[in-house]
């Protein structure tokens, strides 16, 4: 059985068959893209699915990193991207640079690490350096970090790929920040539980 999109032969795990072709799936590469630009990650206004596949056909954009590099004059030169919609693209891109660290954790993309894990995560560990070099008993002595999600976060880490990804985006200016006042606060980490009734 073989990727309907790049020919690749599929790899079943568990239930599931999976492509193994990371760089060479389209549709892979335009899920992590809008992955990454999404709302709850680095929430990219204007960048849309419909755009990312637009940027990865004409040979732009492979990596998230990429969207950091990219020129107005590049934008302006494809189908139905005029000069506004560049800027305002290019205006959301730069934007993006300044994000909570929570998002930009769930931006990356590891697996099994959804929006409430990635804040943990973030809670935890106060920036990606210190999440980069957690240890498996660092991150299985949280609440709700098993041994699966452990490994997702250090294999994913580990991947030199991956590394260079972030390393490249640090670079570019994307500056990853703890929200200090949900972290700071004496209530921080805490479940409240209220009885009775509220007037």
């Amino acid at each position: 059985v073989v990727c309907p999109s790049c020919g690749a032969a599929l790899v079943e795990r568990g239930a599931h068959l999976f492509c193994p072709n990371r760089d060479g799936c389209t549709p892979q590469i335009v899920m992590r893209l809008s992955h990454f630009a999404s709302r709850d990650a680095m929430d990219i206004d204007t960048f849309s699915e419909k755009t990312a596949r637009q940027l990865v056909d004409a040979g732009l954009l492979q990596e998230a990193d990429q969207l950091y590099s990219l020129e107005k004059e590049q934008l302006c030169a494809l189908e139905r991207f005029g000069e506004k919609k560049a800027e305002n693209l290019l205006k959301a891109i730069e934007k993006s640079k300044a994000c909570r660290l929570d998002s930009f954790i769930y931006a990356l993309g590891i697996p099994n690490i959804g929006t409430k894990t990635a804040r943990d995560l973030a809670g935890r560990f106060g920036s990606v350096a210190a999440l980069r070099s957690a240890t498996a008993e660092e991150l299985t002595a949280m609440d709700d970090v098993g041994d699966i999600v452990a490994e997702s976060v250090l294999s994913f880490f580990h991947d030199p790929r991956i590394s260079r990804q972030i390393d490249d985006l640090i670079a570019y200016g994307v500056s990853p920040a703890a929200d200090r006042a949900a972290t700071d606060s004496p209530i921080s980490g805490k479940t409240i539980v209220i009885t009775g009734t509220l007037p």
